[in-house]
């Protein structure tokens, strides 16, 4: 009986044994002889493909008929790699994949792999990338906030944040968590007028902690309010107006608060910007972290950049980090001076990775947000929030959950 690998093309049959040889058990070695088998289906395809890039064809016949026939293989394995699976999310990974293989195309040989797991490879990356951060079990029904997969702790950030607030006069922190904290209008809070300011307190705290998911020990964390709050007895939000309209005293409480807190917070940018450039790691592993987090780009448009030097990615770095944190760019130069000491020049991002850079850039950066949550100190995990974009009572409402 004729074996189906009697007759391979002598590529695939070099292929086949490479497989092989590396297989460890039966059960690898049938792995193997699947993966060629499905190969040598496309094969033909395949040549024909490479023949169409070879000869710098406008139009990609061959590329279309041959992503009709694996099509179905390279979906699947973005809906196992994104953590949320809608079709929307899937067909713009497919899109994103197929203009990456078409730009990649040059690059491939059957060396490196078969065509459809080289193809499978790049979709998985892409797919982790884009993937939507994991929601917990117990949140399911709580909404998602920008950064979210961010790993610094969550509680600890917001309990920061919180207890800044509260040294403040307490009707202008009460004022500022109703209206920047939770986005109530000034209109809303100044019809609570007569109420008293202990009273106005409570019904703060008890917005916060119903509104906040997951917000810890709010009886404790609001402890130094409540009891300011009480220190003025009867005293109404109406008495403490003067000579100002309502709203006109309860924008500029609100806006004094907001003014001095990002002040603070923008100081703490400096000292986290300090705090990452001296972690003990890679040069090329915390500018990837700088880049993804604190630039917000893609670790697709870094690995774009593979063939640029670290020292060109850190003076971009410089340049552009100004205008997401309101550091002047010398604070930022200063700042960054022990990560800058430690780059080696003419060294390239390409050159730091051992295997897979795109792999690599998800494990450089996830490691440095481990130890920026280790090394860190509580004020300087708000900066990190805010850096972000995802800071309530700055950069919006904390509606939805812990950040």
């Amino acid at each position: 009986m004729e074996n189906e690998f009697d007759h391979l093309p002598p590529e695939l049959d070099a292929a086949l044994q490479r497989l092989v040889d590396k297989a460890t058990d039966a059960a690898g070695k049938e792995k193997a002889r699947e993966l060629i088998c499905r190969e040598a289906a496309i094969w033909t395809q395949v040549q024909a493909m490479l023949e169409e890039e070879r000869s710098g064809a406008r139009q990609r016949p061959a590329f279309d008929a041959l992503w009709i026939a694996i099509r179905g293989e390279v979906r699947r394995t973005i809906r196992a790699a994104l953590l949320r699976k809608d079709d929307d999310e899937v067909d713009e990974v497919e899109q994103r994949t197929a203009i990456e293989v078409l730009r990649k195309l040059r690059e491939y040989s059957i060396e490196r792999g078969s065509f459809l797991i080289w193809v499978r490879g790049i979709a998985r990356n892409l797919a982790r990338w884009s993937r939507s951060p994991i929601v917990p079990e117990v949140e399911k029904d709580v909404p998602l906030v920008p950064d979210q997969d961010r790993r610094l702790p969550p509680s600890r950030c917001f309990n920061e944040l919180l207890s800044w607030v509260q040294q403040k006069d307490v009707r202008q922190a009460i004022v500022f968590l109703l209206h920047e904290y939770l986005g109530w209008s000034l209109g809303r809070i100044a019809a609570l007028g007569d109420r008293t300011v202990a009273d106005l307190a409570e019904l703060t705290v008890s917005q916060i902690t119903e509104e906040v998911a997951g917000l810890k020990e709010p009886e404790r964390l609001f402890a130094r309010l409540r009891l300011q709050a009480e220190a003025l007895g009867k005293t109404t939000l109406a008495d403490l107006y003067g000579i100002e309209t309502p709203e006109s005293a309860l924008s500029h409480w609100s806006g004094d608060v907001k003014r001095w807190m990002k002040k603070g917070v923008i100081g703490g940018g400096g000292k986290l910007l300090k705090c990452v450039s001296q972690l003990r790691a890679g040069a090329h592993e915390r500018l990837t972290f700088l880049w993804s987090r604190f630039l917000r780009r893609s670790l697709q448009d870094l690995c774009y950049s593979a063939e640029r030097t670290l020292d060109s990615l850190l003076t971009e770095f410089r340049s552009q980090f100004p205008q997401f944190s309101d550091l002047e760019q010398s604070e930022v130069e200063r700042c960054t001076e022990p990560l800058c000491k430690d780059i080696v020049p003419r060294k390239t991002l390409a050159q730091c990775s051992r295997n897979n850079l795109a792999e690599d850039l998800v494990v450089w950066r996830e490691r440095v947000q481990d130890m920026v949550s280790a090394n860190c100190a509580d004020g300087i995990t708000v900066a990190y929030a805010y850096l972000c974009g995802a800071l309530p009572g700055i950069w919006g409402p904390a509606k939805g959950g812990v950040a």
